[in-house]
């Protein structure tokens, strides 16, 4: 499995390790979430969780394509993402 960075996910100079530890800390992951604006082939996952100092909780998504994993997306958490992944996971667990 490779794990690859775009200019998106590196735009507002958020260390990798720290998306890294968001994913695997991941308050919620949600595989197939919602459509991406940038083109994709693959499956987009959200992942909401804490940077390794645990002072910051960032929105991380990733597009997987076989075996590889693309991460084009990190940023501080916002609200909508928030109550849209709380949304969804409400939807699949009725």
């Amino acid at each position: 499995m490779a794990v690859k960075w775009t200019e998106s996910a590196d735009k507002r100079g958020i260390d990798h390790s720290d998306a890294l530890n968001a994913i695997a800390s991941a308050t919620y992951a949600i595989q197939g979430f919602g459509d991406s604006r940038v083109h994709t082939s693959g499956r987009i996952d959200l992942y909401i969780g804490p940077t390794q100092d645990g002072q910051t909780v960032l929105e991380v998504m990733t597009e997987t394509t076989g075996r590889d994993v693309t991460v084009f997306h990190v940023m501080p958490v916002r609200q909508k993402i928030l109550d849209a992944a709380r949304s969804q996971l409400q939807k699949r667990n009725k």
